[in-house]
């Protein structure tokens, strides 16, 4: 994203907001990536660091992932609003459904 920016030469700074998974990936981002001095303000909304049991789906990703190329989500009821659990699992265009183990491994997910 922030290539493309810089491609179309976009107006800095830029300001950089991220939430759940969004906002973990640009943590790791930023104390890991390469230094962007065109980077503003930056807003984290809930930072997904580390998933529940994610000590147990980093042991199943090395036992498994010679044999599978995806693992399945599972949701869970996290909201009293049944229209909204609804529209996560089932209608939101934006969920994914299935983790790739390929994105799992480039993305350093599973590391301690």
């Amino acid at each position: 994203m922030l290539n493309t920016a810089a491609q179309l030469q976009l107006p800095q700074p830029w300001h950089l907001c991220g939430q759940s998974t969004g906002a973990g990936i640009v943590l790791d981002y930023l104390l890991n990536g390469e230094p962007l001095p065109q980077v503003g303000e930056v807003i984290l909304l809930a930072p997904l660091v580390r998933p529940r049991a994610w000590w147990r789906s980093r042991l199943s990703y090395h036992l498994v992932k010679p044999f599978v190329t995806s693992i399945p989500r599972h949701f869970y009821a996290n909201s009293h609003d049944a229209a909204f659990i609804d529209f996560v699992q089932f209608r939101d265009p934006l969920q994914t459904f299935a983790d790739t183990a390929a994105w799992l491994r480039k993305n350093n997910y599973l590391k301690p």
